[in-house]
């Protein structure tokens, strides 16, 4: 299974080690999508914007998709097609909040 994730799962932050032996891919932009700062990223449907993401083959045993499934409760795992790739990623089940929660740059972020 692929797994795109952002915010803290992504390689450096302090839950990345919750992905256990899943192999990392390559850099993806999830279009449609745009992150909130609610002290941790979410992130929300925005048909006019992107999302940095790292794209994972998922460790296999199982314990690692409980776990992540654990941890990321307040969201819903779903899956995307974007060009050639199929992923899962965690999507924010709550209400959209306004653009002053935005994140527009900064450590989760790249060039």
């Amino acid at each position: 299974m692929k797994l795109a994730v952002y915010g803290t799962l992504k390689q450096g932050y302090r839950l990345h080690h919750c992905l256990g032996k899943s192999i990392f891919l390559k850099r993806i932009v999830i279009e449609g999508f745009r992150l909130h700062d609610l002290g941790c990223p979410i992130m929300v449907r925005s048909p006019n914007d992107k999302v940095h993401a790292e794209l994972y083959d998922l460790d296999p045993d199982p314990k690692i998709l409980k776990r992540l499934d654990e941890i990321e409760s307040m969201y819903s795992r779903v899956e995307l097609n974007q060009g050639d790739d199929t992923f899962s990623v965690y999507v924010y089940k709550g209400r959209p909040f306004g653009k002053e929660c935005n994140i527009v740059h900064g450590a989760y972020l790249w060039g």
